[in-house]
């Protein structure tokens, strides 16, 4: 299994050092944990997913995310930026993450 290396670090076991950009290839576990330290992004799987997603006009990518929790919208917004870049994509995708957080009427304040 592969996942992108999204901050550079030195694996504890083999003392190889992961550069930013580069692929990691471990067992799904150990991408796992090191996807909980924020030093891998999505496996390749994932990754092909997330990018399917992102295929098309703004308007197919808006009904393709319908649904979808914050989480996964953050990791969309971040591929996008990376990828495409395109205006209209990150406006959306910003937006529906603002109004999901935001707290209802009377709570947090």
């Amino acid at each position: 299994m592969k996942a992108k290396v999204i901050k550079r670090f030195i694996d504890k076991h083999t003392k190889k050092t992961h550069n930013l950009g580069t692929f990691y290839e471990g067992s799904e576990d150990r991408i796992q944990e090191l996807q909980g330290f924020g030093w891998l992004g999505q496996a390749e799987e994932d990754a092909a997913k997330i990018n399917e997603l992102l295929d098309g006009s703004i308007a197919e990518v808006k009904t393709n995310t319908e649904g979808l929790s914050v989480d996964d919208l953050s990791e969309l917004l971040e591929q996008e930026k990376y990828s495409k870049n395109r205006k209209g994509v990150i406006e959306h995708l910003e937006s529906v993450i603002a109004t999901r957080e935001e707290p209802p009427d009377g709570e947090g304040e």
